[in-house]
């Protein structure tokens, strides 16, 4: 194993009309590692937390990895927060993945030397295979540094049949204070991809 403790990460977005983003990307991804037999923790941030929050979180979880599910929107308040993490932490690595890095792919390292990974589009199995400890090159979906060179190994071919993803149950996130009390509703991934058309963008 490369990561047997990961913690995942959603941003807060501040000055948000909307403040709470719930992330169910992030959802499965943790379904993923806990049927793995991986350990893993979840910070959303969107909820209210500060960067002192999640200093005491790794302090306590001691993760081997920080998973970091970022947005193009604010990303360089995401940056200045990676940048501090590894700082307070230097020995623990850092991974993205979401619609920034999706659609940047290496220029996101580029921006960001502090970041040691990134994965694009789909992450389910590109993480796995990075904690598991599969060679770097043989991981479709990875970014990765290699003596000084930002290396992208291709797409990955996108999940046909979701229904082998384990459903998310949400062990470890907050879901009380996510729940949209107005609405009386959570939000599901019923497909996978934006459903939006921005023309700047190739996440769809």
């Amino acid at each position: 194993m490369r990561f047997r403790r990961i913690l995942l990460v959603n941003p807060a977005y501040p000055r948000k009309r909307v403040k709470v983003v719930f992330c169910a990307g992030l959802g499965y991804i943790a379904q993923m590692l806990q049927d793995e037999g991986f350990q893993y923790d979840v910070l959303d941030m969107s909820l209210g937390y500060s960067y002192k929050d999640l200093n005491k979180k790794i302090l306590n979880f001691k993760p081997e990895l920080i998973g970091i599910s970022m947005m193009t929107y604010r990303y360089k308040d995401t940056y200045s927060m990676i940048k501090q993490i590894k700082s307070d932490f230097p020995n623990i690595s850092i991974v993205v993945g979401g619609p920034h890095v999706s659609l940047f792919r290496q220029v996101v390292l580029y921006d960001c030397p502090e970041i040691d990974y990134g994965v694009v589009l789909e992450g389910e199995h590109t993480l796995i295979e990075l904690c598991k400890g599969y060679s770097y090159e043989s991981i479709k979906g990875l970014i990765f540094r290699k003596q000084g060179a930002i290396i992208y190994n291709g797409d990955r071919p996108f999940i046909e049949k979701l229904d082998e993803l384990p459903f998310p149950r949400y062990e470890k996130f907050e879901l009380g204070k996510s729940f949209n009390k107005h609405w009386n509703a959570l939000p599901i991934v019923s497909s996978r991809g934006c459903p939006f058309e921005c023309i700047y963008c190739t996440v769809r």
